[in-house]
């Protein structure tokens, strides 16, 4: 079933790239220090977005925050718990920043989008960092070179 899901998505982000580029631009609506959707003249376009942004929303956040769930169970993985939820909250800042956009604020947008990938990326490094997190007992470290040795 993912795998039919993301051929979808992949499909629906070609042809929406190919409908948004080849859109005759209506310079009316330029603004030289904003960006805007109003500019496509195939106003239509933009409804490829809602599929694309649900998509990301279920699956990105959605995954995230499940992992989350799972991991806050142990004490053992606590780093993975906290690594998620900031993974989940960064992954939803942009969504927020695009609703901004649409009533106009787009600097919103590039702020949210700023403060999600360093959510995000911090908690990747939550995630992978040794140990179980504050309070939790250390998780032993394996050396690679003891994984190479066979018990005969």
């Amino acid at each position: 079933m993912a795998d039919r899901l993301s051929v979808a998505l992949v499909l629906a982000i070609v042809t929406a790239s190919v409908f948004v580029l080849a859109s005759p631009l209506d310079y009316r609506y330029v603004e030289p220090f904003r960006l805007t959707g109003k500019v496509l003249a195939w106003s239509w376009v933009r409804a490829f977005s809602p599929f694309i942004n649900t998509y990301a929303f279920c699956f990105l956040v959605g995954g995230a925050a499940l992992s989350a769930w799972r991991y806050s169970k142990s004490l053992l993985t606590h780093n993975r718990f906290i690594g998620n939820v900031l993974i989940a909250v960064g992954a939803l800042l942009p969504g927020i920043g695009g609703a901004f956009t649409r009533f106009g604020y787009t600097e919103v947008l590039y702020v949210t989008e700023f403060i999600g990938l360093a959510l995000i990326f911090l908690g990747y490094e939550y995630s992978i960092a040794p140990g179980g997190g504050a309070g939790a007992p250390s998780m032993p470290a394996v050396s690679l070179d003891r994984l190479d040795q066979r018990v005969p």
